[in-house]
């Protein structure tokens, strides 16, 4: 099967993580918070954490989010990197730290029933960051198994015959 075009792989994929950050813009500039439906709920099932652990439950609520925010932006900084390429990567983390001050200051300008956070932007950025580094993963993967298969592949030196 003969491989895909690097440089078609590469324009879809950025076309994948323009759209995702597009997703990511709607998400951050909705006119209240995304989780509000589901806030009750997610005290619920944390206050088992609390009777268990005395931790009360905004805390508990507070890594729920966190990790929100990161696993948001973790298909940004994948996507980003498939596209930029291993030795790229940080600029899917940069852009995903940009991405997430960018919605956080227009929260902050435009939405008065939003709340933005240094807290939010370092979640974002972790999500990108984690992202990011499972790609590198594939990308290396990806790599060593177009080696191994090359060598696999190529002709061997006959060697010189004694007799």
């Amino acid at each position: 099967m003969p491989a895909a075009d690097p440089r078609l792989r590469a324009r879809t994929a950025l076309l994948l993580a323009g759209g995702y950050a597009a997703l990511i813009a709607v998400v951050g500039f909705w006119p209240e918070r995304i989780d509000v439906p589901f806030e009750t709920t997610i005290e619920q099932l944390l206050a088992p954490l609390e009777a268990g652990t005395g931790l009360p439950v905004m805390y508990g609520y507070k890594v729920v989010e966190f990790a929100a925010n990161a696993l948001l932006f973790l298909p940004l900084g994948l996507i980003a990197t498939l596209a930029l390429g291993a030795r790229r990567a940080w600029w899917a983390v940069a852009g995903g730290f940009v991405l997430s001050c960018l919605v956080e200051l227009g929260q902050w300008l435009l939405l008065p029933d939003r709340t933005p956070s240094a807290r939010d932007v370092l979640a974002n950025t972790c999500g990108a960051a984690i992202g990011a580094l499972i790609a590198v993963a594939a990308l290396a993967r990806q790599r060593r198994a177009e080696a191994r298969r090359l060598t696999r592949s190529s002709p061997r030196p006959s060697s010189p015959s004694s007799g």
